[in-house]
């Protein structure tokens, strides 16, 4: 009633809207009630469920539509958390995923004839790189033995990719053209292909690999966190997490994976946003217990090719 008195007294001549979406109920209903009472003001509720703006002033009026205005930084922003970069913002990332947006999709729709291989191939290009992963170290590696069957067929699919990966000349000697070629065929491909997929959906907005920090703390010592894909609609965040490791080798491992993406998916979507994890590999029953159980959703090597369909549900659910 005081606050209310005072806005009446110093604003009489402005129209004064109250948001009563936060706080606790009894704190909303008392303003909500002086608000009407005291200053006539407009009184709106954001009904974030059903993607809708209340209006519970005098006259009554109709519900309003949310419009989408949160963007991927802002959205973060909101719950402390400051964007330092964007690989997906960066131009020549953007040409250079495009070349190999069809290869891509290719490993993904095989993903669950492939495992193995994707396993191996995912431990020469660790072996190809340096301890930070931002340079070779000995680019030429080796299969067990040389490339048959499926394994030949991925092969001679990466290696014709006309912008240049591997060298190869079919025996079980790779050599990598670059650090850039040994992080993708390591790994990133699935995140790139999760980013191309989220894109074709034309959400509001869509960040792929985010770094940034979180508010408190020393300033010096503040660690990155990073984000593989992020993505808005409706004002609401959807945050994926994309792996082609094999789990169930190391259950402490996997607990560890499912943790940190729990943790990190709760402090950025809030109260309507939803985490994935996205695997380039076949779960193990206790992975999908586990992340049931944390509310995350999978989506395994056979539902790669449905990615699309999932994205679109997300957006309309």
């Amino acid at each position: 009633m005081e606050i209310a008195t005072q806005l009446e007294e110093k604003y009489h001549d402005y129209r004064i809207v109250l948001n009563a979406t936060g706080g606790t109920k009894l704190m909303a209903l008392g303003f909500v009630e002086m608000f009407r009472e005291v200053l006539n003001a407009e009184i709106i509720y954001t009904d974030t469920e059903h993607n809708r703006i209340e209006f519970l002033g005098t006259p009554p009026r109709s519900a309003r539509a949310m419009k989408d205005v949160l963007t991927v930084q802002l959205y973060l922003a909101m719950y402390g958390f400051t964007v330092r970069s964007c690989a997906s913002d960066d131009r020549n990332w953007q040409v250079r995923v495009d070349k190999r947006k069809a290869l891509s999709k290719w490993l993904a729709e095989q993903a669950s004839d492939l495992g193995d291989f994707l396993g191996a191939f995912n431990g020469l290009a660790v072996k190809a790189l340096n301890n930070t992963g931002d340079a070779l170290n000995e680019s030429t590696q080796c299969f067990n033995e040389p490339p048959r069957g499926k394994w030949r067929k991925a092969m001679q699919e990466i290696a014709k990719a006309g912008y240049g990966l591997i060298d190869w000349d079919g025996t079980q000697q790779i050599t990598f053209i670059d650090a850039d070629a040994a992080r993708y065929l390591g790994g990133i491909w699935l995140e790139e292909y999760t980013w191309h997929i989220v894109c074709d959906a034309k959400p509001y907005d869509s960040r792929c690999s985010v770094e940034g920090t979180w508010e408190g703390g020393d300033k010096s010592r503040k660690p990155k966190n990073e984000f593989d894909l992020l993505a808005t609609y409706r004002n609401r965040l959807l945050v994926i997490e994309c792996k082609t490791l094999k789990f169930g080798r190391d259950e402490g491992k996997d607990q560890d994976i499912l943790y940190k993406l729990d943790a990190l998916g709760s402090k950025a979507k809030g109260l309507f946003g939803s985490t994935w994890l996205v695997s380039a590999r076949t779960l193990t029953n206790e992975v999908r217990s586990r992340a049931k159980s944390q509310k995350i959703e999978v989506i395994e090597s056979q539902d790669l090719s449905n990615l699309r369909q999932k994205i679109l549900a997300w957006m309309n659910s």
